[in-house]
């Protein structure tokens, strides 16, 4: 009780002390928030930096996909047969009768494979599903099978 009683003289005689606590209370309150805030935008930051680079990423491969569609044109227009015709008469050469054509066997040589346009597809062939026994049988089944070895030779003997 005496304790008590220095304690609580104690407090009123340092009436500051109270006031530093609050404002102890109040400075980490705001450091805590302040690191709250940092954590937040540095994660901001970084998922927007991300975001940019997935876009100049996105960007690139719009532009890779455009430069090989363009390729691509300029291969078919290469290889049209009004072109090829244009670069084989340019460098002498002449429609073949079929008279005039020679054929060369080669020994070995059967052909050429067929062509297969698209693979064959098997039709899966589909049946029932297969139980097990243990799930199709009855109690009375189970029953019976387990009890037959005894009971079977019982009535066997008696015949």
């Amino acid at each position: 009780m005496e304790r008590l009683e220095r304690f609580t003289q104690a407090y009123p005689q340092a009436p500051w002390r109270g006031q530093v606590q609050v404002l102890g209370l109040f400075l980490v309150i705001i450091v805590l928030l302040s690191i709250v805030a940092g954590v937040y935008l540095s994660v901001s930051a970084r998922s927007a930096a991300i975001g940019r680079h997935i876009q100049g990423m996105q960007n690139s491969i719009r532009l890779h996909e455009q430069d090989n569609e363009t390729l691509k044109s300029i291969l078919a227009e290469l290889s049209s047969s009004r072109r090829l015709e244009e670069r084989a008469d340019a460098i002498g050469f002449v429609p073949v009768d079929v008279d005039e054509a020679i054929y060369v066997r080669v020994p070995g040589y059967s052909g050429r494979p067929p062509i297969t346009l698209a693979p064959q597809v098997e039709e899966p062939v589909t049946r029932a599903p297969v139980l097990p026994d243990e799930y199709t049988e009855s109690l009375f089944d189970w029953i019976f099978r387990q009890v037959s070895p005894y009971v079977l030779p019982i009535f066997e003997v008696q015949k």
